[in-house]
């Protein structure tokens, strides 16, 4: 049973992955078209930035939710795999926190492209 909520939980995330992604391909277009329209663009800079906060959110959720629970099996269960896995998953958390907060603390340097690589 436990095992079953565990796999529930983990599509659950994968699924905000896949919509995070989404959000990220939205801003490339938007991004695109401010640069190629200028003025005349249907999208601002605040609405990318919006964006760009909501995308990094869920994956910065989604990053610590994995982390946690690789740190979890690594507790329980001691094997190599188990260590390095739990170590690439402390690595993307660092990188993820620095990503959510450089676009939390500087607002102006979003410009669409650069906040989602």
């Amino acid at each position: 049973m436990n095992q079953t909520n565990d796999l529930d939980i983990q599509t659950a995330f994968v699924g905000a992955v896949i919509v995070a992604s989404s959000i990220s391909i939205i801003i490339i277009q938007m991004y695109k078209d401010i640069m190629i329209n200028k003025e005349k663009s249907k999208y601002t800079t605040k609405q990318i930035y919006n964006l760009s906060i909501l995308s990094s959110s869920i994956f910065l959720i989604v990053t610590i939710y994995f982390y946690i629970s690789s740190y979890e099996q690594a507790q329980e269960n001691k094997t190599q795999a188990n260590v390095n896995y739990n170590l690439a998953n402390t690595l993307s958390l660092t990188a993820q926190s620095i990503r959510f907060n450089t676009i939390l603390k500087y607002p102006e340097t979003i410009l669409g492209i650069q906040d989602i690589i």
